[in-house]
């Protein structure tokens, strides 16, 4: 097929992503407002507010009586992020229904920032990547999750794209800056920190750290230095086991996409948290991902193309190793699958891996309920076609895992790049 024809099939498919996912949003929209359901959003609120009132957020209890107080029946699940994301707790002097209706379009907002943010990263002399960009989230199930949800995971991407943006275009103190940030808001973003020592950005690292630290002196004027130590040494070591702060939610909750949970299944803990067994392979999953990425991307990476690989190859490991790993975390796949398919329209990568992108863009594009129920009909004597349709989106999480680094080691010294200017 001639370029000229991959291009226009691309931007026509780009506009239909843009259209579908401005009719989900829609849709959603009016669905989260008859009646109004806060969703995750009511922990972040109790937590903004105990935290107002001089209490500790981290204490389960302590939220469970403030909601009740409010006559909220439905259960609080245990707040456990980082103490800045405590800082807007002002905004608790809004209604919660108010606050949650704001937040779906200010999440909307940051959607929008995020593709904007990773077309200015990657656009350069690549003109498939802003409708591929489009297309992908567009289309992805998990970003109208988020919108729903009233969850704060667009808010971490937008920052991380951020950061990628400002490194792309050489200003890495404002890289280090964002990063930094969405570290301190939510701590899997560290990742991106040790690859930028790997590629010995001291920069970045030096402007990341610095942004840590200063937010977390700043987060002093409300967050008490009990109340941080508590979360440090108590709350955050509990990430481990999957104890994640008392949270409810069973491990093996249909949706949760991570390796800990094929462990937890095979090795099931009697009660909350991770199994013994299922800790210890979970421990070597870390270690093997993290040396694993180390030394694939020992050398640099060649040009943009390989740098977007092994950024996306991190962003990936962000959602293999956490023993929770649920359907709004997902958007962190669609930089890889764009990354992915779009060097192999252009033969940087074999024609095999659009096959393995768009297999992987299919399953982001299927809602969780639909999944649920599409698993359901093959229980039985089907089993197995049940477990291999419920863990699809994990398959294509490891599928373009190997696609990415596969891209992140291209176009070395020892390759000749095969790519054309599509």
């Amino acid at each position: 097929m001639n370029r000229g024809r991959i291009f226009w099939i691309v931007v026509v498919l780009g506009v239909l992503g843009a259209l579908y996912g401005t009719y989900c949003t829609i849709q959603s929209w009016d669905r989260i407002q008859h009646p109004v359901n806060e969703a995750d959003f009511t922990t972040y609120y109790y937590a903004w507010k105990a935290i107002q009132l001089g209490e500790n957020p981290y204490d389960v209890e302590v939220l469970w009586r403030l909601a009740k107080n409010d006559d909220i029946s439905r259960t609080i699940q245990p707040y456990f992020y980082p103490p800045p994301f405590l800082l807007p707790s002002p905004l608790v002097r809004l209604p919660m229904s108010s606050l949650y209706l704001l937040w779906f379009w200010f999440d909307v907002l940051l959607g929008l920032i995020s593709i904007v943010l990773l077309i200015g990263a990657w656009h350069r002399a690549r003109p498939l990547i802003p409708w591929l960009v489009v297309l992908a989230f567009g289309c992805a199930s998990t970003i109208i999750l988020n919108h729903n949800k009233g969850q704060v995971n667009l808010l971490i991407l937008s920052l991380v794209l951020g950061g990628w943006y400002a490194l792309e275009h050489r200003k890495e103190v404002l890289a280090g800056v964002l990063v930094g940030i969405a570290c301190m808001l939510k701590m899997s973003p560290v990742l991106f920190v040790m690859w930028w020592i790997l590629r010995r950005r001291w920069t970045a690292v030096t402007a990341a750290f610095i942004t840590g630290l200063c937010l977390s002196l700043i987060t002093l004027a409300v967050v008490p230095w009990e109340v941080q130590l508590h979360f440090y040494t108590k709350t955050l070591p509990g990430f481990v086991s999957g104890g994640y702060n008392r949270l409810s939610v069973p491990i093996d909750l249909f949706g949760n996409h991570s390796l800990p949970d094929i462990y937890n299944r095979i090795w099931p803990a009697e009660g909350q948290g991770l199994s013994s067994v299922a800790q210890i392979f979970s421990s070597i999953t870390l270690v093997a991902v993290l040396t694993g990425l180390a030394l694939a991307f020992k050398r640099p990476p060649a040009d943009a193309r390989a740098r977007a690989g092994q950024m996306s190859a991190v962003a990936l490991a962000m959602l293999l190793v956490p023993v929770y790993t649920y359907e709004h975390h997902l958007m962190w796949v669609l930089p890889a699958a764009v990354a992915v398919i779009e060097s192999a329209l252009v033969g940087r990568l074999s024609r095999i891996w659009l096959l393995f992108g768009g297999f992987a863009l299919l399953c982001q594009a299927i809602n969780l309920e639909t999944l649920i129920q599409l698993s359901a009909n093959y229980r039985g004597d089907w089993f197995i076609v049940s477990e291999l349709i419920r863990e699809s989106k994990m398959a294509s999480i490891l599928i373009l895992f190997a696609g990415t680094i596969t891209l992140g080691r291209s176009g070395s010294l020892h390759e000749s790049p095969r790519e054309s200017t599509v």
